[in-house]
């Protein structure tokens, strides 16, 4: 026995031609292969450290992958170059920007106090060491890492 096709609930009609349109959208069109969305890169972090001796030797180390790198270098490059490489201390470490020292001397000629300032650029720096460090003082050095420079 054969049902008249306008003899049939809706609900049915409706599902007889869904699973028709999904058999030939399938089967007619081309397979077309996604490739997934690459993941987000992460910008690479750039990290420096300055170091410094009682008699004023400056080193410091830029664009390490890793902090403890970047003080682990800034001190070995301090204690090469010092003329006291006993007194050689890590002043401060930095990531994605510009660190730089201020200095005091005493009147034996060596450094009495030292400070520290950062920012994202060596003027910026420049001027946080000097605030911090109050009274007459110099600038011993400043060092950036390369989204800096």
């Amino acid at each position: 026995m054969t049902i008249p096709f306008h003899r049939l609930p809706l609900v049915l009609v409706t599902a007889l031609l869904a699973a028709l349109l999904a058999t030939l959208v399938t089967t007619t069109s081309p397979t077309v292969a996604v490739a997934a969305p690459a993941p987000l890169e992460r910008a690479r972090d750039y990290y420096g450290s300055i170091s410094v001796s009682a008699d004023g030797a400056f080193a410091y180390a830029l664009d390490r992958r890793t902090k403890s790198g970047a003080i682990r270098d800034a001190y070995a490059t301090c204690r090469r170059t010092a003329d006291f490489p006993g007194t050689c201390r890590k002043i401060v470490w930095f990531r994605n920007a510009c660190a730089a020292i201020a200095y005091r001397t005493g009147a034996d000629g060596f450094i009495s106090k030292i400070d520290y300032g950062y920012g994202r650029t060596r003027p910026a720096a420049i001027a946080s060491a000097k605030r911090r460090l109050s009274g007459p003082d110099k600038i011993l050095g400043y060092a950036c890492t390369t989204r800096y420079r």
